[in-house]
């Protein structure tokens, strides 16, 4: 099995990061003044780590070769002192300078300043699916775990993007040994550089500074979704992507090219004072988890190190983590004292890593604790299918002195093995479902009864596979693992008036998203009518608890629950019923898949050459599903947003936005 490097949690908070020097006189301070090198803020913030037992007393002011003199700004909480420009430099400026840090009584220090302002900044990243997706996923599994949502950050994604490109521009030569931090860049290589360091590289594109800074990254995976899944498998990730204190997220993707791997990078930021009441304890899998997976195949830091390296863990895998974690300020350590996973037959041999057993011992991903938490590894993969039941105690310790006991106890279900349902063949499309079929360690299919030679590249899209023809293949049937099922005949007689998007319809129709018209056909080029097009999105959402509204007493049965929500979620106005047993236009189906998803409308105009045309209403929603790539135009440009959504086109708009079930 290939490993997929799964990078540590990096949390850079107010405690100096930077290398300090011994204390000269009250205070000590950071050797850089940052920026430094090359700045990509437009209005760069001039700071410095600066500590002080006293810190009222402290002057610290900003120098600059051009003659001005700016006092900074000394916070004690972050243990920075800092300055925003007044005049922003013009690009390809250098700027140069001393900050004079002074206590009476003690001896004034002097750091140099010097940076040079890019000559093309990074710019705000607009959202794009993928990170879509890994934020959806993410405030999901927060919302299971009663913690607060993310927001998307465009100037974090820009920095997360533009690392996720330095990754894969040096992926084969600066991170080729593995002794270079992944989440680190060199000035040494410099096509792309925005910064060493995530704080950094956060910093230099105008993120504001609040306290917490992390960044999490995993390369290997052929999607986001597959990406942030690796992630969430891990312990550390894990820990700071359930972070109590932060609130806005970045995300950048790039999908393999070439010989560099794909890689996602995700800049997280909160406020590590901030008083949010988190749970008392963060349990995963959650209670009643489903479709938790089976297997641990390492991390950097590996916190099984001292048991099996993560080579060893590639071929040879531990049990999937199971983890409590204090998310709460109140608590410095968690001593555990019991800790067990057991399933129908007893106990199950586990790792226990807390506190006490894991020590940080990997000089380039340094930095990381088990103090607030601590997870149980079988010692050999979990079985599939199988009910497991968990149980941890022990103290918390809190802050200030004092501790309290803890106990929790809950059960989960692995996923089962991957599997074969069906495989149908429409036109030049054959669409194969199943169980856990897009697990990147699945077999490949293969085609039974085919003609010699026949041997079509698979796409795994939420469990199913799909293979596309030059023509129609002639065959039987198709096997994996052993296990062959026939071809079948497709839920729908007419789905090769629409191949294009009969994977889609296939995949809604068994999740009970879509239905057919009656006779056994799903009249994909029909047009959606407002009513069907809110209760598909209605479904897509899970069917949401819904208080039926006045207003939609007159629709059809079927779609009083969809409507009445739309209304209650702002999708419709009252004066918007009466319009919905009519054919719905592409740019209002657009504004109300964009705004059921929770996506945000952009200010700029969508990239069509009609965008004019758009009603002023929905013009923003479809300038975000173009940018996200949910939407693309007409081949000569148009966007033609009165023309009518068929079905197979409202459904195909659906599964851009669908995510599979979550542990």
């Amino acid at each position: 099995m290939r490993r997929v490097a799964l990078l540590l949690v990096i949390i850079l908070a107010a405690s100096p990061l930077v290398a300090l020097p011994a204390l000269a006189g009250g205070y000590s301070y950071g050797t850089t003044v940052y920026p430094s090198g090359t700045s990509f803020s437009p209005d760069p913030t001039v700071w410095l780590y600066v500590q002080s037992s006293t810190p009222s007393s402290l002057t610290v002011t900003l120098e600059l070769s051009t003659g001005q003199s700016l006092p900074m700004t000394v916070n004690p909480a972050l243990d920075v002192a800092s300055v925003v420009l007044p005049t922003p430099p013009p690009p390809g400026t250098q700027v140069t300078g001393d900050v004079s840090i002074s206590d009476p009584g003690y001896v004034t220090e002097v750091i140099p300043l010097s940076f040079t302002e890019a000559s093309a900044p990074v710019q705000p990243l607009p959202e794009s699916l993928a990170a879509w997706q890994f934020q959806a996923l993410l405030n999901s599994d927060r919302t299971r775990q009663g913690l607060p949502t993310l927001t998307y950050d465009p100037i974090l994604s820009a920095a997360s993007a533009a690392h996720a490109s330095y990754y894969q521009t040096y992926a084969n030569s600066l991170y080729a040994s593995g002794s270079f931090s992944l989440h680190d860049e060199s000035p040494s290589y410099p096509n792309g550089y925005t910064g060493q360091t995530p704080y950094q590289r956060d910093i230099a594109v105008g993120a504001v500074f609040s306290g917490l800074d992390l960044e999490v990254l995993a390369t290997g995976r052929p999607t986001a979704v597959q990406a942030y899944r690796a992630l969430m498998d891990t312990t550390f990730h894990r820990f700071g992507l359930l972070s109590a204190q932060v609130n806005a997220i970045g995300v950048g993707w790039q999908p393999s090219s070439g010989t560099a791997p794909s890689v996602v990078v995700s800049d997280i930021t909160g406020n590590a004072a901030a008083q949010v009441t988190p749970p008392a304890d963060l349990l995963f899998p959650v209670q009643g988890a489903q479709n938790v997976p089976l297997s641990y195949v390492g991390e950097d830091p590996n916190p099984l190190s001292g048991i099996r390296s993560n080579a060893q863990l590639s071929t040879d895998p531990a049990g999937y983590p199971v983890s409590i974690s204090f998310s709460s300020l109140a608590a410095t350590s968690v001593e555990i004292s019991q800790a067990q996973l057991t399933d129908a037959q007893g106990v199950v041999p586990t790792y226990l890593i807390d506190g006490a057993t894991y020590t940080d011992t990997n000089p380039v991903y340094g930095g990381e604790s088990m103090a607030r938490g601590a997870a149980l590894f079988g010692q050999s993969p979990l079985l599939p299918d199988t009910v497991y039941t968990v149980s941890f105690s022990g103290t918390e310790n809190l802050v200030g002195g004092g501790s309290q006991p803890f106990s929790a106890t809950w059960s989960f279900t692995t996923r089962p093995l991957a599997s074969l349902t069906a495989a149908y063949l429409i036109g030049n499309t054959l669409v194969v479902t199943g169980h856990e079929l897009d697990l990147a360690s699945n077999p490949q299919p293969t085609l039974v009864g085919a003609s010699p030679g026949l041997t079509p590249a698979w796409t795994f899209t939420q469990h199913t596979a799909v293979a596309t023809f030059t023509q129609p293949p002639s065959l039987s049937g198709v096997s994996m693992g052993g296990q062959v099922v026939p071809i079948s005949s497709p839920p729908f007689s007419d789905l090769t008036e629409a191949s294009w998007a009969a994977q889609p319809i296939i995949s809604a129709y068994n999740r009970g998203v879509v239905e057919g018209m009656g006779h056994g056909i799903f009249a994909p080029l029909a047009p959606v009518t407002g009513l069907q097009a809110l209760t598909l999105i209605y479904r897509q959402a899970g069917s949401p608890a819904t208080t039926l509204s006045p207003e939609t007493s007159s629709l059809p049965s079927w779609g009083q629950a969809a409507a009445s929500w739309a209304l209650a979620n702002g999708l419709i106005t009252p004066a918007d019923v009466g319009s919905l047993s009519q054919a719905a236009p592409r740019d209002q189906v657009v504004r109300w898949l964009m705004q059921g998803e929770g996506v945000a409308p952009l200010s700029t105009q969508p990239p069509f050459t009609d965008a004019a045309q758009i009603p002023a209403q929905d013009v923003g929603y479809v300038a975000a599903a173009a940018a996200m790539g949910v939407v693309q135009g007409f081949p000569n440009g148009t966007f033609q947003p009165l023309s009518l959504t068929s079905r197979a086109a409202m459904v195909k708009l659906l599964a851009a936005f669908f995510l599979p079930t979550m542990p």
